[in-house]
């Protein structure tokens, strides 16, 4: 079983947060180039942090040439609602785990299981 640690980083140390720290300058560096090119001032600098959005939508090497936004998207299984959150609550057949989001579009015109030769039900989570 794996337990999971929380540790807090100490207040202004940014070089303990390597990764997010290096995401930070990708867009900034974005977006300086995005002005630079257009030969535009900083007093667009709000505007040029569109490299976030773009970056959101760029594929990229880490993940198998997905987007970041692809490597999120699942085809779940609705279920029911979470308790407590204002969520929905799904299925993913795939991993086999159930997640709260409450970021769904859900496709009415089609039943998961509708198309399957033998409706075993192997993938659907029991109680145990």
């Amino acid at each position: 079983k794996r337990e999971h640690c929380r540790h807090h980083t100490i207040s202004h140390t940014p070089q303990q947060n390597g990764v997010a720290e290096r995401m930070n300058r990708t867009i900034v560096s974005k977006a300086r180039c995005m002005l630079s090119n257009a030969g535009m001032v900083g007093q667009f600098w709000a505007e040029a942090n569109t490299a976030c959005h773009l970056i959101n939508r760029s594929p990229s090497n880490a993940i198998d040439k997905k987007t970041p936004m692809e490597n999120l998207e699942a085809k779940c299984i609705f279920l029911g609602y979470g308790s407590g959150v204002k969520g929905y609550k799904l299925w993913n057949p795939e991993t086999k785990k159930s997640m709260l989001s409450r970021r769904v579009v859900f496709n009415e015109s089609e039943m998961y299981y509708a198309n399957r030769a033998t409706n075993t039900h192997d993938d659907v989570p029991r109680k145990s």
